[in-house]
């Protein structure tokens, strides 16, 4: 091979195609010229240099917030009034975390114990009516919890709650207080099935005397989905009286067409 000898291209060569391609490269026109709205411009103004969130480190968090943490989840065993308030000072923390393992350690306290000092109960109220949704779930079962009477106006309020998780841990402390009136069997048409069951465990508990009769109508409802939950539930609750009660309901002419 002769260094000096030029290299042909041929006419069906790969580079003699792109390079006869370039030189041929049309011109689009001018596309339609964009308008920013209001909303663009400001995104635009905040991702502009030396505007907006200005770059900086990042706080480096605090090797003892898990301390404090440890502490809230430990004194949820100690039934004394000024452990109760000082874990209530907590429900306002900035640190999410540390608010939540203090209303978790008020709830057990409640449970255990007696009713709830004033400045507690006012604090799991707060944090019910303002706080995040696993926040406003732990003071709700704090409140259920509690033996001073402060419990059932909140548990009716939770009930409204646009979160199904709340309005199951409402549920759940109507279940607790073994009371549940028509704003529970209401609940039955809730839009969540797991609201719907909660609902059904929480009349279950109270074991009065229409329980099994509104369960049975339930376990119809939905299309059923819901039979398997019911006929345990209805077991537990009165097992004699819910084979009498299918029995009639088979023996019915409308009731089986249904």
């Amino acid at each position: 091979v002769v260094a000096d000898e030029a290299v042909d291209i041929g006419p069906t060569s790969t580079l003699s195609a792109v390079l006869a391609a370039s030189k041929n490269v049309e011109s689009y026109p001018d596309v339609d010229k964009v308008e920013l709205t209001a909303e663009d411009l400001k995104m635009l103004k905040i991702t502009e240099n030396g505007t907006g969130r200005k770059k900086g480190r990042v706080a480096a968090p605090n090797p003892h917030d898990d301390v404090k943490r440890f502490a809230a989840l430990v004194m949820g065993d100690l039934c004394r009034d000024d452990v109760v308030c000082e874990l209530a000072k907590c429900l306002r923390d900035a640190d999410q975390d540390l608010a939540l393992a203090a209303a978790n350690s008020i709830a057990c306290i409640a449970d255990a114990g007696g009713p709830l000092p004033y400045e507690a109960v006012q604090a799991l109220i707060a944090a019910f009516q303002h706080g995040e949704r696993d926040l406003r779930m732990q003071a709700l079962r704090g409140l259920a919890n509690d033996r001073g009477g402060k419990g059932p106006g909140l548990l009716a309020d939770g009930l409204k709650d646009e979160n199904g998780f709340v309005r199951i841990e409402a549920l759940r402390g109507y279940a607790n207080r073994c009371c549940a009136g028509q704003e529970v069997v209401d609940m039955l048409n809730d839009e969540h099935g797991d609201v719907r069951l909660a609902a059904a465990r929480a009349i279950a508990k109270t074991a009065a005397p229409d329980a099994l009769s509104i369960l049975s109508k339930f376990a119809f409802s939905f299309d059923a989905v819901h039979r398997r939950q019911m006929a345990g539930l209805m077991k537990d609750l009165d097992a004699d009286g819910a084979c009498k009660l299918m029995i009639e309901i088979i023996n019915n002419d409308e009731d089986s067409r249904q």
